[in-house]
C-alpha cells in the first residue's frame, strides 16, 4: 500500500540559481523512477543557514509531496545521497487527514499527526 510522504530538501546549487528548475526536476524524476508518484511540489526560498559550521552559507529549500511505497524510500533516500546538488534530506510520513469540523486550530492537531521517518 502506497504512503504519502513529504521530502524536504536543502539544495546547493553552488551559485548557479539558472539551475534550480532543473535540479528539482531531476529529484521529482529520481522519487518517480523509484516507484513514486508526486503529488506535489513547492519551491520554497534560499534561506541562510543559522549556525556557519558547513562549506557553505545558504541553501534552497524544496518540499516534494509524492506516493511511494515504505520499503522503496530507502533506495531514493541513498540514491540521492550522492546527488551533488542534495545538501540535507529529510523524509515525513503523512498520516491520513483526520476530519476536525470547523474547530479553531485544526491545522495544528493535523501537523502534529505527521510522524518524521528515519532513514539510515
Amino acid at each position: 500500500m502506497k504512503r504519502r510522504y513529504q521530502g524536504i530538501f536543502i539544495l546547493d546549487l553552488k551559485d548557479r540559481e539558472d539551475d534550480l528548475k532543473g535540479v528539482i526536476e531531476g529529484l521529482e524524476k529520481e522519487i518517480v523512477g523509484g516507484g513514486g508518484e508526486i503529488v506535489g511540489t513547492q519551491k520554497m526560498d534560499r534561506r541562510k543557514f543559522a549556525r556557519g559550521d558547513h562549506d557553505i552559507d545558504s541553501g534552497y529549500y524544496v518540499s516534494i509531496q509524492f506516493l511511494m511505497e515504505p520499503e522503496n524510500l530507502k533506495g531514493v533516500q541513498q540514491r540521492l545521497r550522492f546527488n551533488e546538488h542534495v545538501f540535507r534530506q529529510v523524509y515525513f510520513r503523512e498520516e491520513k487527514p483526520k476530519d476536525y469540523g470547523r474547530v479553531v486550530g485544526a491545522g495544528t492537531a493535523a501537523a502534529a499527526d505527521a510522524e518524521q521517518v528515519e532513514v539510515d
